[in-house]
């Protein structure tokens, strides 16, 4: 949904909308706060238009942070450099820990365990796709 038609009916911009609710949202903070900092960047709102844009805005905020971290998530294997992938296979190849992997190479355990994952699997479908079973005579 295009930001032109969500927004179509409010006078106040997007940004200042977008920027309201995701204060309320991200840090425990009350209407009236929000209403406040807002009001001491020279933002004159009341704590009522946070709540009602906070409930007409909210899910679909939501679900646009829920879209971009599955999508995040989805190319982190593209963010992996081709170095940190080829030293990630010499350490698995080496029989190193995946755990002793990213501490060595400053990458989170779960990447160096996703990729080791991921690499097992690719090996063993390279195996089973070229292992044959032999025939009983």
């Amino acid at each position: 949904m295009s930001n032109a038609r969500i927004f179509r009916y409010f006078k106040t911009s997007p940004e200042i909308i977008r920027l309201a609710v995701m204060l309320y949202i991200r840090f425990p903070l009350s209407l009236r706060k929000v209403e406040d900092l807002l009001h001491e960047r020279g933002i004159d709102i009341t704590h009522e238009a946070v709540r009602f844009w906070w409930n007409r805005f909210g899910a679909i905020f939501a679900a646009e942070i829920r879209r971009s971290r599955v999508q995040a998530m989805r190319s982190f294997w593209h963010r992996l450099t081709d170095i940190i992938q080829d030293r990630l296979a010499e350490f698995f190849v080496g029989g190193v820990t995946a755990r002793t992997a990213a501490d060595l190479l400053g990458v989170t355990r779960k990447t160096a365990t996703y990729f080791c994952h991921r690499l097992r699997e690719s090996i063993a479908a390279q195996i089973e796709a070229t292992w044959t079973v032999p025939k009983k005579t």
